[in-house]
């Protein structure tokens, strides 16, 4: 079976970079013990949050024997927390903490698993693969430098980055073979996620507009404010005395991701521009130009240049992309429930806040860590 990037499981091919550069999820035992003079020692995962329980050697949770080691924990709760970011603020995620190490151990803990039985299995890939991997993470980076001195500073040589990109090859291969059988999709699959999710398909209205920016901050002085708008009422002038819209907008505008498109902004939806500017886009017909809006950005004169009505999108038009996403779906349940039966004939102990291992049970159906599986469609 060949091998290809991790598709069912993004939190083990992300979980890769975040743990190099946090520095180490493969390094030997030995390493991460010498950051542990005795007891439980701890490692922050992001700045500001509790320590990691471990063991004075280093090893925060074991699997049939295998160590997990804290710096691998470490690396995955900052991967959960990279993925909150933008949407939940620090401050909730901090509240968040105890939930997303449980998390973290539990996905470390899904990882082992599968590398076990891939191991058990006998499963092997290419070389020529783990080359592509590394050649695509290298590639994250701008520049052979900056690719060694981020290496340098993580402790990371390219063996270790190899070993653990083998890694997630392993676990592709396992999960593609054991995801293979997953029940087919079919029409009437379709079709009845379509008919009962009829939100999920729907398209907004849409306005593609132009706008000719002169950027005017809060905080300037009402002389350089009064001055940028008199400059806007003078293009406005020159606009309704016949001047090219989008002439004047790659001359004069201060946009300068749209005035080299003569400030064309494409199409866009509610919710995707400022209130001032949303509304007086939308309030517009085609062909209309409007009067100048302030917002905080600064003056701002707009054209509309066309409008989409709301719309639906058709099922046959939708009809490969669903069928993809329900049969992610079946591969997801399917590797889901599989992990699940590996998880509860394994033994598995976690570190507890004093260093010591104690048992823990598999996670309840309900608080199971959710394992990937749909793509959006």
């Amino acid at each position: 079976m060949g091998c290809s990037r991790v598709q069912y499981a993004p939190w083990i091919a992300a979980a890769l970079t975040a743990t190099l550069i946090v520095a180490c999820g493969s390094k030997k035992k030995e390493e991460a013990a010498s950051t542990a003079e005795q007891g439980a020692q701890t490692i922050p995962a992001y700045p500001g949050a509790k320590p990691i329980p471990q063991t004075k050697d280093g090893v925060t949770a074991k699997v049939d024997g295998r160590d997990i080691l804290a710096t691998d924990v470490t690396g995955e709760v900052q991967r959960l927390h990279a993925q909150l970011a933008g949407h939940v603020p620090p401050e909730e995620q901090s509240k968040m903490e105890p939930m997303l190490l449980k998390q973290a151990i539990e996905n470390a803990v899904n990882r082992k698993l599968l590398l076990a039985q891939a191991e058990q299995e006998a499963v092997s890939v290419p070389d020529t693969n783990v080359d592509q991997e590394f050649a695509r993470f290298r590639s994250q980076f701008p520049d052979s430098a900056t690719f060694a001195q981020q290496m340098q500073g993580a402790n990371l040589d390219e063996q270790t980055v190899r070993a653990r990109l083998r890694e997630n090859l392993l676990i592709n291969v396992i999960i593609e073979k054991r995801t293979a059988s997953a029940a087919p999709v079919t029409s009437q699959d379709v079709e009845t996620f379509y008919r009962e999710n009829p939100e999920q398909f729907r398209v907004p209205e849409q306005v593609r507009a132009s706008h000719i920016l002169l950027r005017a901050a809060a905080t300037d002085p009402p002389e350089v404010r009064g001055a940028r708008r008199a400059s806007a009422d003078s293009i406005l002038g020159a606009l309704k005395q016949g001047a090219d819209f989008a002439t004047i907008a790659g001359q004069r505008s201060e946009d300068p991701g749209s005035a080299a498109r003569g400030g064309d902004l494409d199409f866009f939806s509610r919710g995707q521009m400022v209130p001032a500017f949303e509304a007086a886009a939308f309030s517009l017909a085609v062909g209309q130009t409007s009067g100048v809006v302030e917002t905080q950005f600064g003056y701002h004169i707009l054209k509309v240049i066309d409008k989409k009505a709301q719309s639906t999108v058709s099922l046959d038009e939708v009809r490969p992309r669903l069928s993809d996403y329900l049969g992610n779906q079946h591969k997801a349940q399917a590797l889901q429930t599989w992990v699940a039966e590996l998880r509860s004939q394994a033994k598995v102990e976690v570190a507890d806040s004093t260093g010591k291992m104690v048992p823990s049970p598999p996670p309840s159906a309900q608080a199971a860590s959710p394992l990937p599986g749909g793509a959006g469609l």
